[in-house]
């Protein structure tokens, strides 16, 4: 009964397992409890090669014989045996199983065991279904090793990378990653959402970029994010998604905060040169202009449109040699800094001066890459400069004249003296009597000249008051342009009209004669190349409205016009700055349109200029008229001088200068006693105090000065009045000499009408000694 009812079981396995096989490409056996393979596919027998009839021969054979080629079941050698484990647990297992051809090649088998039960329930029998997964063993390890090198590349890569879920929650953090961000607690930041770490300011930029990277773009920004203990980072953020179902997202975060804080230091010296006065080119090798700060723009008034990619070639004067640029360049591809000093142009056409230091950059290697000029308007300084050695050299004439004022006053004092006492002894109308006249006026105008000299070696403009009188200026100007025709060229034809009965002017008739001259001069440099006419007019004009800032009134107006080239606009308004021209060097100053302006406003006046391009120029020089009348000439009036008898003492170390003052008030009538020693003076003085009514003496003497005596005098007698005389005003000024007692200050040359006025003046105000009117 028993073997028949194992013959139904195996009979019902068999179709079972018939049936089972029916369209499934597995490998299928069955055990029975003793290990027994009741049941083979034809490819059962082990082998992949295995023809349809393996399985057969896998009949009544143990599986632990085709399968391993045991003798013993796997578990009595201390192997597991997965088919024991379905029998004892009634669970089916799956195991992969490593299998060999006789080739050598390797080959892997998935076996599934599931158990077979009876009508009890007990497992009776072990199914098992193997199939070949070699490509899916290879596909996994492959995937696995790919894998290890991803997270290998990620592990070692340089930048933070992170991996978001969908919903933006941190996933993943590399090793760098944890690093940059000084990350001790990795689960910290786990599972946390990203857009949670950023600042306020950084997170709307990081949902754009979330929001680009859903959508299939990458997503960028640079943001501030702070690192696990407060450290301020800086990152250049790129988002990308994860190409496959989950929606998870790349994050890669490179840390620029040292490129941030190279920029920050970059702007802030980016600011500094855009603030700073100097001018900074930088140009490439080939001397091509790549930048240039805002102040070089103001100094040279190009823009940065203008000059970037030209040559600095574009500031060009034409004031430099060739060689001058040449030396430049030798230095600079030396590699060697150049200093120096350039006379360039400006945009506008001017000239200015700047101090510049070109230095050349260089790359690693060494090479010279780029060449960095920094450079400063020096301008002012050269003019300061320049006035400088102007007042050295006006300091220099100054002290020559002074040295020689005395003298040369001296000599003067003689001349107009000697003349005035021949002109005594010739009779009025002949021909010595005109020519000593000449010699007197002549000498008169030297005195004059003299002060002149010694007013602009002061750099002042101003005349003495005490020269300004009531004077018929056409004389004045008639005898200007006597000079002047001498001066001129052929070239340059002369038209004079001078108006008869004109008013006089208050005025230094000196500074009037210097006014027309400098005019004149400047209208031949204006002419000397092509010739021309210089026309001079002097006439009545009322000014009915106002004239650069003039009242209205009557004015003796000058005009001196040329032909020349005229005056360009963009100088129009500079011409009467003080050292500006446009001669050479070695032509001119630039004052002498400076003088005639400061002579005009310090006599009341103005200048005003009319000039076009091509037509010429017009200078009119108007001067207040004056309700008084010219002063006579003083060699006419000399008949009325004042006079007197009063005792004078005269001291003057000049013998002729003493003979021409003692002759000079002898005929005024005056009793004098003349010495030319000083100490002389002073004893005769301290011997008879009270027999002087006036002292009269000279300044510079020997062994006692006049200042010096002075103060002698009056140590003996305090009331005792004193006029001194003087060739040069910086020994002793008005108001020193006021200080000092003394009563009158009058410079030499002194003529008659001078003195006799000056010593009337003085004994007036003093009454005469008791001795005296005895």
């Amino acid at each position: 009964m028993k073997n028949g009812e194992e013959t139904i079981g195996r009979c019902a396995a068999h179709e079972f397992f018939c049936r089972l096989r029916e369209g499934r490409r597995e490998r299928i056996i069955v055990v029975d409890r003793g290990y027994h393979i009741t049941e083979a596919d034809h490819a059962a027998g082990g082998s992949d090669e295995s023809g349809p009839d393996d399985g057969r021969k896998a009949f009544e054979r143990h599986c632990y014989e085709v399968n391993h080629g045991y003798e013993k079941p796997c578990h009595e050698l201390g192997e597991e045996c997965f088919i024991r484990d379905v029998f004892e647990s009634g669970f089916p297992r799956t195991w992969l199983r490593r299998c060999v051809s006789s080739d050598g090649s390797t080959s892997w088998v998935e076996i599934s065991a599931s158990p077979l039960r009876d009508d009890t329930g007990a497992v009776t029998r072990v199914i098992l279904l193997s199939k070949n997964v070699t490509e899916l063993v290879e596909a996994r390890e492959s995937l696995k090793e790919s894998e290890a090198f991803n997270r290998t590349i990620l592990e070692n890569s340089p930048d933070a990378v992170l991996v978001l879920d969908s919903g933006g929650r941190v996933l993943f953090i590399n090793e760098s990653g944890r690093r940059l961000m000084e990350i001790d607690d990795e689960d910290a930041y786990l599972r946390r959402r990203w857009l949670d770490l950023w600042t306020v300011k950084e997170r709307s930029l990081m949902e754009k970029a979330l929001v680009d990277a859903k959508s299939g773009q990458n997503g960028f920004f640079e943001g501030c994010l702070p690192t696990s203990t407060g450290r301020t980072m800086w990152w250049d953020v790129v988002v990308t998604s994860v190409a496959d179902a989950t929606g998870r997202l790349l994050v890669v975060m490179r840390n620029i905060t040292a490129r941030r804080e190279y920029e920050t230091v970059l702007r802030r010296m980016a600011t500094v040169i855009d603030q700073v006065d100097e001018s900074i080119v930088i140009t490439d090798k080939s001397g091509e202009i790549v930048y240039v700060n805002p102040a070089f723009e103001r100094i040279t008034g190009y823009s940065r449109s203008d000059v970037i990619g030209n040559n600095p070639r574009i500031l060009k004067s034409g004031k430099h040699s060739p060689s001058f640029y040449e030396e430049m360049w030798r230095r600079l591809e030396e590699g060697k800094t150049w200093k120096g000093r350039f006379k360039n142009r400006r945009k506008d056409g001017t000239l200015f001066d700047e101090d510049a230091s070109i230095s050349p950059a260089v790359n690693s290697e060494g090479e010279i890459t780029h060449y960095v000029g920094v450079k400063r308007d020096v301008t002012r300084e050269v003019e300061k400069e320049r006035q400088l050695r102007h007042a050295q050299k006006m300091e220099a004439i100054g002290t020559l004249a002074g040295g020689i004022a005395h003298d040369f006053n001296n000599i003067l004092s003689s001349i107009i003296g000697f003349s005035e006492l021949a002109l005594d002894a010739a009779a009025p109308g002949s021909r010595q009597y005109d020519h000593i006249r000449d010699v007197l006026s002549a000498g008169k105008r030297a005195a004059d000249l003299v002060r002149q000299i010694l007013a602009v070696s002061r750099q002042g403009s101003q005349s003495d008051p005490q020269l300004r009188a009531p004077i018929d200026v056409a004389p004045v100007v008639r005898d200007a342009m006597a000079l002047i025709r001498a001066s001129l060229p052929s070239t340059i034809r002369i038209r004079e009209r001078i108006a008869n009965d004109l008013p006089a002017i208050v005025a230094d008739p000196t500074q009037i004669h210097q006014v027309v001259l400098n005019l004149c001069t400047n209208a031949h440099h204006a002419m000397r190349d092509t010739g021309g006419t210089l026309t001079v007019c002097l006439n009545e004009r009322y000014v009915e409205d106002r004239v650069a800032g003039l009242p209205a009134g009557r004015y003796v107006e000058l005009r001196v016009q040329d032909t020349g080239a005229g005056i360009a606009p963009e100088i129009r308004d500079r011409i009467f700055d003080p050292y500006f021209t446009t001669k050479n060097q070695q032509e001119g100053t630039g004052l002498g349109l400076a003088v005639v302006d400061g002579i005009a406003r310090d006599h009341g006046g103005c200048v005003v200029v009319e000039s076009e391009a091509g037509n010429g120029a017009v200078f009119t020089v108007l001067l207040p008229a004056s309700a008084r009348k010219a002063k006579e000439d003083e060699v006419d009036a000399e008949t009325d001088l004042p006079k007197g008898t009063e005792r004078i003492l005269l001291v003057d170390d000049e013998e002729p200068i003493a003979r021409v003052l003692e002759a000079y008030l002898l005929g005024l009538g005056y009793n004098v006693t003349m010495h030319t020693d000083s100490s002389e003076t002073l004893a005769t003085f301290a011997a008879s105090p009270d027999r002087f009514d006036l002292v009269v003496t000279d300044m510079t003497m020997p062994q006692l000065t006049g200042n010096r005596l002075s103060r002698s005098i009056h140590e003996i007698r305090p009331d005792v009045p004193v006029i001194i005389c003087t060739g040069f005003t910086e020994e002793l000024d008005e108001s020193e000499a006021a200080r000092a007692g003394i009563d009158a200050y009058l410079r030499k040359p002194v003529d008659r009408a001078t003195l006799a006025a000056a010593v009337r003046a003085v004994l007036d105000r003093k009454p005469p000694s008791p001795r005296a009117q005895a």
